[in-house]
């Protein structure tokens, strides 16, 4: 009786071990299958998500039309020169992006008040405000894509004596951007022509466009080196 006992036991205690070993095999199908859809999901974020920084080159002219002030006609200027800077996010699938910015601007050159009997004098104007395009893209060819969008603008600060002569203008204002961008690896290439009116809001404050802005501009995206996005396939 003692070895049957022993002989029960011993094929118990085996059963157990093949028991035991198959869960563990179950739970380490489980473990691999949940690592593969975490490693496939965060390659997929990846893909369709990207975000960088950008700098910007900017040539336009400036108009501020609707002055209050019955010594000032108007305010123009041309060639005024600035720059932009800060950052992006790019949102892909298959071939169509939507990439807003966030960008501080800066712009300054000669403008001519004109006074009532049409004499000019030149004065020096500068504007700092806060850009924020939103674009939708599509590739076209190979990295080429067109982009275009609204964009907002916010003037954090603007020259506003002209001569003695003070001329505050419209805070906010909307436009639109259209242009091209190439991206060849982590590097991007874009170029832009952009049109922005901060309108009166027929107070005391003044009209402010920039109706042809030319942009040049070179951005560094974070991670487009490691992971092919569908953008750029």
């Amino acid at each position: 009786m003692p070895k049957i006992h022993i002989v029960l036991r011993m094929e118990l205690f085996l059963l157990m071990l093949r028991k035991k070993e198959s869960n563990m095999k179950a739970n380490y199908k489980y473990i691999v299958v949940a690592a593969a859809t975490l490693l496939s999901f965060t390659r997929l974020h990846a893909q369709f998500i990207t975000g960088g920084v950008e700098g910007e080159i900017t040539i336009t002219s400036v108009k501020i039309s609707d002055i209050n002030n019955s010594l000032v006609n108007a305010v123009n200027g041309k060639n005024i020169i600035g720059y932009e800077i800060g950052p992006y996010l790019r949102v892909g699938l298959g071939s169509l992006y939507i990439k807003p910015k966030f960008l501080g601007s800066f712009q300054s050159g000669i403008v001519q008040v004109v006074y009532p009997d049409q004499h000019s004098q030149d004065v020096t104007l500068s504007v700092a405000k806060i850009d924020v395009p939103v674009l939708l893209g599509i590739r076209i060819i190979g990295h080429l894509s067109v982009e275009g969008g609204p964009i907002y603008t916010r003037i954090i600060s603007a020259t506003n004596n002209f001569n003695g002569n003070n001329i505050d203008v419209t805070p906010g204002g909307l436009g639109y951007r259209i242009g091209a961008n190439a991206q060849i690896g982590i590097i991007g290439f874009n170029v832009a022509y952009q049109g922005i009116k901060n309108n009166s809001s027929g107070s005391t404050l003044s009209s402010f466009e920039t109706p042809d802005e030319l942009i040049f501009g070179l951005s560094l995206s974070f991670g487009e080196g490691s992971t092919v996005t569908p953008y750029n396939r």
